[in-house]
């Protein structure tokens, strides 16, 4: 990740729409950018700082091109982290990035998993979890063997789940 970074303003804040001055502009890294995120993440509370929503939007545009499982697997665990904090911000962009991901002929079968178990964990959030199932079976260029398997483990997950809950 050396090198990978953007270029900000550090006198305007994360939700102005103030556009910055040339001259006003400092290259971060991605590492100290994460790095101060999260300090001031462990801060402030997960609810209290905006520029998760940065990182989340550039890890969920990255590793749509990027094989880096040491990153996602840190995605996922900063999201199931904020969830417990009652910030469902990150769980949207991971639906979006396993979204995308589906958009190649070689998805991996974490990827089919890691999205029904997310697209799960929305249910009661902000959607009722089929809203992005439903936005993915009807896309006209996800290949069709890619949502047909989705829509098998989908159903297969749906069954196991209704039946835990009838028999407790």
């Amino acid at each position: 990740m050396n090198g990978v970074g953007w270029f900000v303003d550090p006198t305007i804040g994360t939700n102005s729409n103030t556009k910055p001055a040339a001259s006003t502009l400092t290259y971060i890294t991605y590492i100290t950018f994460k790095d101060a995120t999260l300090q001031l993440r462990k801060e402030r509370g997960v609810l209290n700082t905006p520029e998760m929503e940065t990182l989340y939007r550039f890890l969920s545009h990255f590793l749509r091109t990027q094989i880096n499982d040491s990153l996602y697997h840190e995605f996922k665990q900063l999201v199931l982290e904020d969830l417990e904090e009652g910030d469902s911000t990150g769980l949207t962009y991971l639906l979006r990035l396993l979204e995308a991901k589906l958009l190649k002929s070689d998805v991996s079968e974490e990827t089919f998993q890691d999205l029904i178990k997310f697209m799960n964990m929305a249910q009661g959030r902000f959607d009722d979890g089929k809203h992005t199932l439903h936005s993915i079976m009807s896309s006209t260029i996800i290949p069709v063997e890619n949502k047909q398997h989705l829509n098998d483990l989908y159903n297969t997950a749906s069954q196991a789940s209704s039946k835990q809950a009838s028999s407790h």
